[in-house]
């Protein structure tokens, strides 16, 4: 338990309340929260007096770097599970979500941002301009790939758009696993809760998430 404290930095403890575990995703999305959030999800699975997992999203998402490989634990997961978001629920944020059974929202909430992108810069042009060369000595086709004092070649370009187009791809499945959205929607775009809810991202609003926990 002393590991998972100090790797869950970034997240509150797991609170449960009436058989329900709630467990907040929030902040930019890391390697580290990713890691955090997949240990407290076998902590949950491992409880026989949890029945539901309340997952509270309030993140603009992050790197892609381990979210697929959490959402496919959440998607496994043996207890009914639950997306809500009051906040952010946005890229990587929305593409967890999207693996849960059900997912709730506010009318305020942002919800979205289904897109992939990367960028890298180039100053070569600036660099030649003022006098200054940069001498890299490296092995391996592709290795300078991206390197900021050198323009990209059509090549590279290609070979980074396929791979941000097989991660597009993935992310479109990702959303498809419980509802149908159509194309339209997932094109970088955000939406409040009630366009959310029109579009089929979200099951239903909410005031707020003891909606969900069933408070008086």
């Amino acid at each position: 338990m002393d590991w998972m404290d100090r790797r869950c930095r970034s997240f509150e403890p797991i609170a449960s309340f009436r058989f329900t575990a709630c467990l907040p995703i929030t902040r930019t999305i890391f390697r580290l929260q990713v890691a955090a959030a997949a240990a407290m999800i076998k902590v949950a699975e491992a409880d026989d007096t949890i029945e539901t997992v309340l997952f509270d999203f309030r993140t603009p998402g992050g790197a892609v770097n381990g979210v697929p490989e959490l959402g496919s634990q959440i998607a496994r997961m043996h207890k009914n599970t639950i997306g809500f978001s009051d906040s952010e629920c946005c890229s990587g944020g929305i593409w967890l979500a999207m693996q849960c059974e059900q997912f709730f929202c506010t009318t305020s909430a942002t919800v979205g941002s289904i897109g992939v992108w990367c960028a890298y810069l180039d100053i070569s042009r600036q660099m030649a301009n003022e006098g200054v060369k940069m001498n890299a000595i490296s092995a391996g086709k592709f290795k300078l790939l991206g390197a900021y004092w050198r323009a990209m070649t059509d090549e590279e370009r290609a070979m980074l758009q396929a791979d941000v187009d097989r991660i597009y791809a993935q992310f479109e499945d990702a959303v498809g696993l419980h509802r149908e959205i159509s194309d339209e929607f997932m094109q970088g775009q955000v939406f409040d809760g009630e366009k959310a809810c029109e579009i089929g991202l979200c099951d239903g609003l909410v005031d707020g998430i003891g909606d969900l926990l069933g408070d008086e």
